[in-house]
């Protein structure tokens, strides 16, 4: 009767790191460029201009009739 040994497998430490190296870098250069671009912007903003639009309305004359006699005495 063969005795049969299975040998684990090798563990995976081939990943060198790469995608942690790409993922700083890349957020590095966002950071520089929002700094240099977006802030600049933000802090250049101009205050918005008061308005000064003047509204025409005509409005027609209300006229009330003058009153001709007392009011009825309430019963």
């Amino acid at each position: 009767m063969s005795t049969v040994i299975n040998n684990p497998r090798g563990s995976r430490d081939d990943n060198s790191g790469m995608g942690m190296i790409v993922g700083i870098l890349l957020v590095v250069v966002v950071g520089v460029l929002f700094v240099l671009y977006v802030m600049p912007m933000l802090r250049n903003q101009p205050a918005p201009a008061p308005t000064t639009t003047e509204i025409q309305v005509s409005l027609p004359e209300v006229t009330t009739p003058a009153p001709d006699a007392a009011p009825a005495p309430a019963e």
